[in-house]
């Protein structure tokens, strides 16, 4: 089996005329894109905005991929490359010479192990999510992931701010009981 037949990497899939795991992928690891970008010094908007431009990046050269290596390393490398970029683009706004590509690619290289580890984590966590109860999963979301106060939360849900409390405090203990078995392996 070559690599371009790896089964479940999404832009291999893509090439097949399957959608789903793409998308899927989009939707599970947006937040970890977004997030190797905020640790890079930008706003929300602008790391959101660079996130995209990672799967636009994807998408526009789906028709040439070739498997290789595991997909979220691939990934990783088309957002240092997509980080690079912008920088280049901010530099050159107020310089009259270019940056150095390879001195930046050694700023960003060594990040690159840092950005596959939280994109790993991400994919952990998200299985670690999937096993709370609904209830207890969107608490999580709204006042955690979302940084909601618990007193709005409580208001949206519809319970009391004690519960919020509770979901919260028992979905951690859930969500550590689950992880670190995994961080121990």
């Amino acid at each position: 089996m070559s690599g371009d037949d790896q089964v479940g990497d999404p832009l291999s899939e893509l090439r097949r005329g399957r959608h789903e795991p793409f998308e899927a992928y989009v939707r599970t690891h947006g937040a970890s894109l977004c997030l190797y970008f905020r640790r890079r010094g930008l706003d929300a908007e602008g790391a959101a905005d660079l996130a995209q431009e990672v799967f636009m990046r994807l998408l526009r050269t789906a028709d040439r991929y070739v498997a290789r290596e595991r997909f979220d390393a691939y990934v990783a490398r088309v957002a240092a490359r997509v980080w690079i970029d912008q920088r280049r683009r901010e530099g050159t706004r107020g310089r009259r010479e270019p940056l150095d590509e390879r001195a930046e690619e050694a700023l960003v290289e060594p990040e690159l192990g840092a950005a596959l580890e939280a994109f790993e984590l991400h994919a952990r966590l998200q299985r670690a999510l999937a096993e709370l109860s609904d209830d207890h999963r969107r608490t999580l979301e709204l006042a955690l992931l979302e940084e909601r106060p618990y007193i709005e939360v409580a208001e949206r849900l519809g319970v009391p701010v004690g519960t919020v409390k509770s979901r919260v405090f028992h979905a951690l203990a859930k969500l550590r009981a689950v992880l670190e078995p995994e961080a121990l392996a």
